[in-house]
């Protein structure tokens, strides 16, 4: 497609010969003006690829001012053909931005340069321009927080998102250092984390937001948040975040408020590991606790630990004659009970049912082990007030210690319960620890060797 120019020039013969050259030269001329104000017009009407401008027009108005406006409203690009190129003029057109300065009279290879490496450059600004523009819509409007720095980690641009979650403003934040903006500390330790904005300037890395990330907001709000920290390189007349053989200019922080997602993790959390009803951990969870003592042991045959398998008594009886909700509150209160028996360290756990399983972390001795399941005992005998009714209960407690026989944690589950089948035989409210030699007996009684007869 014809490119389409609007040549301005007082002089008619002027003008007339250079719409010839510039058809020769493929161009198409829209419209000739005279003056400044019809520049304008003819500009409003014709919305031309460039103009040509003389400097010197007829009417108030030359051919500068006309060009500013024409700049101003339309972004035309503007090429100065003048016989004038005096300092001041100079000076005065270099203000509205021209894509070339041509001195008459010129030569027509000249003409056809200018013209050419000005409509390219024109191409190249408005892309970048489309980009800008594209770019900035997208910053405003995602749903992360965009931060960004120069080489020395001082703050250069923060998008909406970003100054919805530091609590800081763009005008407040542009020039301050990151770590003044952007403090972060961690969830756990609180303490305060070294900034990774200033490691990755450092290392020339990106990097990670290191797990358990806190940032602290403007008015000392907190906020988890996690995401990545990227290096901006500049490579020639692109912006890029792959280092090539180019010149850092700074960061670029991407991240985002992450409570809703750990929120919904430790809700999954619960669901997997912990049982609903009594918020005490689960079969799942106990395993997994087992599992890690067992490994212990393995490391450290010293190591002691006990596990303790608890059935309640009478709860069946409960149940039946007081009404399921009944049971559940009882199992609750409980599990509450129990809780304040155990040490921090210990793990009990709800199997299902009435059944209970307690994991005594790093004893001395089995004489720790039953001292526990006494207190369990001697605290589980005083009377549960439940909607005005006083229920009565114990538990059965069987206790198996551990040692370097057991590798597998449902060896120790079956011999605790073993135990446990043993204390409820002796009668209510007791315990037992497992005896290998005794279980053995014991299933030796149940089924005797087969007696061969003589013949």
């Amino acid at each position: 497609m014809p490119v389409n120019i609007l040549i301005v020039e007082d002089e008619s013969i002027v003008a007339q010969d250079l719409q010839m050259t510039l058809e020769e030269l493929g161009y198409e001329v829209c419209a000739i003006a005279d003056s400044g104000e019809l520049a304008i017009e003819k500009a409003t009407t014709f919305k031309p690829d460039l103009i040509l401008m003389d400097i010197r027009l007829i009417g108030e108005m030359d051919g500068i001012e006309a060009a500013g406006i024409i700049v101003k409203n339309w972004n035309i690009p503007i090429v100065y053909l003048t016989a004038h190129g005096d300092e001041e003029t100079v000076a005065r057109a270099k203000l509205t931005n021209p894509y070339g300065y041509l001195i008459k009279p010129f030569v027509e290879q000249d003409l056809r340069i200018t013209l050419e490496i000005a409509l390219y450059k024109h191409q190249i600004q408005q892309t970048l321009i489309e980009y800008k523009q594209w770019l900035f819509t997208i910053l405003q409007s995602v749903g992360d927080g965009v931060l960004t720095t120069d080489i020395h980690g001082q703050i250069t641009y923060l998008n909406p998102m970003a100054e919805h979650l530091t609590g800081w403003s763009l005008a407040e934040a542009r020039g301050k250092p990151v770590t003044e903006v952007f403090k972060l500390i961690d969830e756990v330790t609180r303490q305060p984390i070294e900034s990774p904005i200033t490691k990755a300037l450092e290392i020339r890395q990106i990097k990670n937001l290191p797990d358990n990330t806190v940032l602290i907001t403007k008015d000392q709000q907190e906020i988890p948040i996690g995401d990545s920290i990227a290096l901006i390189y500049e490579d020639k007349d692109i912006i890029s975040l792959k280092k090539q053989k180019s010149q850092c200019m700074g960061v670029v922080v991407i991240f985002r408020d992450i409570t809703e997602q750990k929120l919904m993790n430790q809700k999954l959390h619960r669901q997997a590991f912990y049982d609903p009803l009594t918020n005490l951990p689960n079969r799942r969870w106990f395993y997994e606790r087992l599992i890690d003592a067992i490994e212990r042991v393995k490391r450290n045959p010293t190591y002691l630990f006990a596990v303790l398998f608890l059935d309640l008594d009478r709860f069946k009886v409960i149940n039946d004659s007081l009404g399921h909700p009944i049971g559940d509150r009882l199992l609750t209160s409980v599990a509450s009970r129990l809780r304040n028996v155990l040490r921090s360290i210990d793990t009990i756990s709800r199997f299902g049912g009435d059944e209970f399983a307690i994991l005594l972390e790093n004893i001395h001795s089995s004489e720790e082990a039953i001292q526990i399941a006494q207190r369990i005992h001697k605290i589980l005998q005083v009377p549960f007030l439940i909607d005005g009714k006083e229920v009565l209960t114990n538990t059965s407690i069987g206790i198996v210690l551990s040692s370097t026989d057991y590798s597998l944690p449902d060896d120790l589950i079956r011999d605790a319960d073993i135990a446990m089948y043993r204390a409820k035989a002796k009668g209510k409210g007791c315990y037992e620890i497992f005896d290998k030699v005794v279980s053995n007996q014991s299933y030796q009684d149940v089924n005797p060797s087969p007696v061969v007869e003589d013949t």
